[in-house]
């Protein structure tokens, strides 16, 4: 998030220098920023050289967010020459690369829920749309009577398909907003106006594609015949 990361000459040295999880930044500085501040772990000063971004929780449960990491080598464990390593290094390259897999995992599944909803609701939206299309006849022939062209009555069922589907996004957003929130305080979520433009889009697109043809059907009614229905 700020600063940097340990060298490889500041761990092989043992200098005394950590690199905070980003609560315990805040915790510890919450109007300044961290860098070049010292804190005490285990009776020794360790100068702040960087602070790692929001992580959230891991899924054994520990705190990412709430570490402070310091530099461990084999003299500080004492382990003799030629004896092997008694620790672990985990690499942050492979923390990453984990995450990145599930993350991408989650986006695929995400996407396909997502595409599938779409789908079914469209299918439901049409529906509806030919029901309303079946309902109105008579004063569709009317309006074609009178003077209406193809393309106003066209765009007037496209533009009432397009606002239930508007609506279904509004009710959408506003169960993720709150859901969103709650999330926030455990990993990194935010709900932001570019997402938030997205999803109105392709809420209202919905509408417009599932509502085509049932526009396009009362469009082209015959207003003889649509005048004759009861």
């Amino acid at each position: 998030q700020s600063g940097r990361f340990m060298s490889a000459a500041e761990v092989n040295s043992g200098r005394a220098v950590c690199v905070l999880g980003d609560e315990l930044a805040k915790k510890f500085f919450p109007l300044e920023s961290p860098l070049g501040k010292k804190i005490k772990v285990s009776e020794t000063n360790y100068e702040i050289i960087g602070v790692i971004e929001k992580m959230g929780q891991f899924f054994t449960g520990f705190n990412m967010d709430n570490q402070v990491i310091l530099p461990i080598m084999r003299k500080i464990r004492r382990v003799t020459p030629g004896a092997p390593d008694d620790f672990a290094i985990n690499q942050q390259d492979a923390i990453v690369q984990m995450f990145n897999r599930v993350g991408g995992t989650m986006a695929s599944m995400g996407l396909f829920i997502t595409g599938l909803s779409l789908f079914v609701g469209g299918i439901g939206i049409m529906n509806i749309m030919f029901v309303s299309v079946a309902e109105r006849t008579r004063e569709i022939g009317v309006r074609k009577a009178i003077g209406a062209k193809r393309r106003t009555i066209l765009i007037q069922f496209l533009i009432e398909a397009a606002t239930i589907c508007l609506m279904g996004g509004l009710i959408g957003l506003a169960i993720a907003y709150p859901v969103t929130f709650i999330i926030s305080r455990f990993l990194p979520a935010t709900l932001s106006l570019t997402v938030v433009g997205i999803a109105l889009g392709v809420s209202i697109l919905t509408g417009v594609i599932s509502g085509f043809l049932p526009a396009w059907r009362a469009a082209n009614m015959n207003p003889v015949d649509a005048l004759r229905s009861e």
